[in-house]
């Protein structure tokens, strides 16, 4: 999926890793943590309107952003900086339970 994204014009500008505490998993009845790739159409410019009308259920989560000058290598690997942003999740279905495979496209992130 990714590889046909970049083939058709996005840039990869990062990875999400999500539900990596146990408690999480649980409440989210998984066993494991999920990843994604992050496109350049997913970022949200600091200060730029969203239109409400496109999330069924939008919810703003707050994050941690982890950044690298480089690709992250090993386990001793480290991030250059830490930086606050916001996810904006939309729920694509109204019941709240997503496909494992829908989360991680889905999020938008706005930085600040």
């Amino acid at each position: 999926m990714a590889e046909l994204k970049v083939a058709g014009g996005a840039r990869l500008i990062g990875h999400k890793i999500g539900l990596t505490s146990k408690a999480m998993q649980a409440s989210s009845q998984i066993d494991e943590p999920d990843y994604g790739h992050l496109f350049d159409d997913m970022l949200i410019q600091d200060g730029a309107k969203v239109q409400h009308a496109n999330f069924c259920v939008p919810r703003v989560e707050p994050e941690l952003t982890f950044i690298f000058k480089g690709a992250p290598e090993g386990a001793e690997c480290r991030p250059d900086r830490c930086a606050p942003c916001h996810r904006l999740h939309r729920a694509v279905h109204r019941n709240h339970r997503c496909p494992r495979a829908e989360p991680a496209k889905d999020f938008r992130y706005r930085r600040r």
